[in-house]
């Protein structure tokens, strides 16, 4: 199968590994290639003009302009060159010939649906987010014209992926048929996530002796994340035994370590920073506890089944989107959400007892390693080759 590949956000690149919705399509796209397929990636940052735009925006518009109207602006710059990277997406389809056409869903992502209506190739949407994501954490422009291009690129595409059980609802409430919408979760890589990685290299740059109990957080500080809620919870703890290592970087980072000074914990938590994705497991592996404190409710956390991979105690707040993959006390434990203390309790338990973590996290070690990206895309594939299929049918007739 040949498929053309779309990534259509005019700043995200497969290769920056800086967010997750990145890290799965590099995943995937990676994995249909070595099952066979043709795959032509597109991404709409190497559209001429993008940098600049991204530049003009960051550097001039946000820091000079009311906010709102610098986020109208920036909704307009991204209506211009979604419009262009759908011009270089269709020239592409016209010279590679797809059988399908597969997009990485952004807000404002027009190019796909372009190149699938100018070239009659069927489009499959991947990781659909719901229209209000975007506006929840980076703020609203043009809310209608968004709004409008949303309901124009799900209503036209062959098929929609749903990695969680509320975008699917979301998508039939929208109009969208039950037969057009797929559900594939987020996995892991086994060859990088599992238990036998080694952690203690990273144990002893960290300065972490064989008494100390780390905890692990990996990911973005995004404001959803709740990273401060881990830290008032792990302030709470007056064990010197205890270590907190905090992978990743992102908006409330700066708030972070402020939080980290002001509450006197900073000789037991260490900002690691943002590391290349390969060396995530060792960080992963040199904790004996990890934690996610919060969860977005139409979300499926990709270092929730990575935590569980390595063999790691997993503790989670009680939300169904955590719920759907953590066993309490068999897999993980879960605390009630927003709450530092019961989060506090929760690693004071689970510190004090070695035994008890490691059966939790053996037992979620074997769960995670069925959860492989491998699987995933050849759930995919089977599903995109059943929708071209039907696009030859229909042309044929």
């Amino acid at each position: 199968m040949r498929i053309l590949y779309s990534l259509s956000h005019a700043t995200d690149t497969l290769a920056s590994e800086r967010a997750g919705h990145l890290l799965r399509a590099s995943a995937l796209l990676a994995e249909l290639s070595r099952q066979g397929h043709e795959v032509l990636r597109i991404e709409a940052a190497g559209t001429q003009g993008s940098a600049a735009a991204v530049g003009a925006y960051r550097g001039v518009v946000r820091r000079l302009l009311p906010r709102a109207a610098a986020l109208k602006l920036r909704d307009a710059g991204r209506l211009v060159m979604a419009r262009r990277s759908g011009r270089r997406l269709i020239a592409a389809a016209r010279a590679f010939r797809p059988d399908v056409i597969l997009e990485t869903h952004t807000s404002f992502g027009l190019a796909g649906q372009m190149a699938a209506a100018a070239t009659g190739a069927p489009l499959v949407l991947d990781d659909v987010a719901p229209p209000w994501e975007e506006a929840e954490q980076y703020g609203a422009g043009l809310v209608e014209l968004a709004g409008a291009i949303y309901r124009r690129v799900i209503g036209e595409a062959s098929l929609l992926v749903a990695v969680a059980e509320p975008i699917r609802r979301h998508l039939m409430q929208c109009g969208v048929s039950e037969q057009r919408i797929i559900d594939i979760e987020n996995g892991i890589d086994p060859a990088l996530f599992h238990a036998a990685v080694d952690g203690r290299a990273r144990r002893a740059e960290l300065g972490l002796g064989g008494g100390d109990v780390a905890i692990v957080y990996v990911g973005s500080f995004q404001p959803f994340h709740r990273v401060p809620l881990l830290l008032e919870s792990f302030a709470r703890l007056r064990d010197e035994r205890l270590f907190l290592i905090l992978v990743g970087e992102g908006r409330t980072q700066a708030e972070c370590r402020a939080m980290v000074a002001a509450l006197g914990i900073g000789d037991r938590v260490a900002f690691v920073g943002r590391v290349p994705y390969h060396d995530v497991p060792a960080f992963i592996a040199a904790a004996d506890i990890a934690v996610q404190p919060a969860a977005l409710d139409y979300g499926d956390s990709m270092k929730l089944r990575e935590f569980m991979a390595v063999g790691r105690p997993v503790i989670a707040p009680r939300v169904p989107a955590i719920a759907r993959h953590v066993d309490h006390e068999r897999t993980g434990i879960l605390f009630e959400a927003d709450d530092p203390a019961a989060l506090a309790a929760a690693i004071a338990r689970l510190a004090a007892d070695p035994p008890r973590r490691s059966r939790l996290g053996e037992t979620a070690a074997c769960l995670a390693a069925n959860h492989s990206w491998a699987h995933r895309a050849a759930t995919l594939a089977g599903h995109m080759e059943r929708v071209c299929a039907g696009s030859a049918n229909a042309a044929g007739a």
